[in-house]
Formats: structure tokens, C-alpha cells, sequence
């Protein structure tokens, strides 16, 4: 079965094959996250089960990964996408034409993360970072 990988900690965009179906553990390894949740989104007019962090939201520093046509952070964090069987709700892998559809809602931004002066926090010992960040942009309800 085949899963797109959204991983915004790491700035990478990555097809996964996975073995039978997947326990938690696989999707806390790859989500990095304790609590997962799946919802269902329409992505440029077709829907598609998302895999999330249930608590991306509430980090220290969330990283927004889906926005929708407002530009509204719809979710945070790194996100697995499939299909969903319209009989049982279980997780079925994406084709190659899922996986170019998703692509083509994906873009880069640059964001900027800035710090508190007086927060004693710094990456490197600066109070800002500027990094490149894949989006998916257009998840809708």
C-alpha cells in the first residue's frame, strides 16, 4: 500500500510503501507524535483520509503543514495521506495519479519563526530562523 508523507520537520515530500496495514507505532515514528488523528479532506475536488498529529496544534512551536482556500491553517505537523474504503472506512493505499494529484496542491513557502527577546530561547543563539516549508495548500472540508 502506498502513503504520501508530508514532512514538514524535515522539509520533505516522500512516497512510503507500507506492509499490510499499519499499527499506531508506524504512524507515531513517522507523524512524530503521541496521539494521532484521522480526517477526511477534499484536496482540488476529491477526498482523501489524512493522517495527523491530533495535538500538532498545541506544540511549542506548530508548524502549520495544510491551509485552506483563505489561507486558515487547517492542520499541523507531518501528514500521511490515503484513500478511504467507502464500505468499511479502512485506509487504502493512493495510486501514482493520488499521489501526482496531492503533489499538485503541495508548494513551498518561506517562513520566518520569530522569538520572544525575552523568552531564553534561540536556535543557534538567533532569535529568528527563515526555512523553506512544504504546504498543502487548498484542504478543504
Amino acid at each position: 500500500m502506498k502513503s504520501l508523507l508530508l514532512d514538514v520537520e524535515n522539509c520533505e515530500v516522500t512516497v512510503i510503501e507500507i506492509e499490510n496495514s499499519p499499527e499506531l507505532e508506524f504512524f507515531y515514528e513517522h507523524l512524530t507524535c503521541d496521539v494521532i488523528d484521522i480526517t477526511e479532506r477534499r484536496i482540488n475536488g476529491e477526498y482523501f483520509k489524512i493522517v495527523c498529529d491530533d495535538e500538532g496544534a498545541l506544540k511549542n512551536f506548530p508548524i502549520v503543514s495544510a491551509i485552506n482556500s483563505n489561507m486558515d491553517p487547517m492542520l499541523f505537523g507531518n501528514l500521511m495521506f490515503f484513500r478511504g474504503d467507502p464500505d468499511t472506512g479502512e485506509l487504502v493505499g493512493l495510486t501514482d495519479e493520488d499521489i501526482e494529484h496531492i503533489r499538485s496542491s503541495i508548494h513551498g513557502i518561506v517562513a520566518t519563526y520569530r522569538f520572544k527577546a525575552n523568552s531564553n530561547f534561540s536556535i543557534n543563539g538567533r532569535s529568528s530562523v527563515c526555512r523553506y516549508n512544504p504546504i498543502l495548500v487548498g484542504c478543504e472540508y
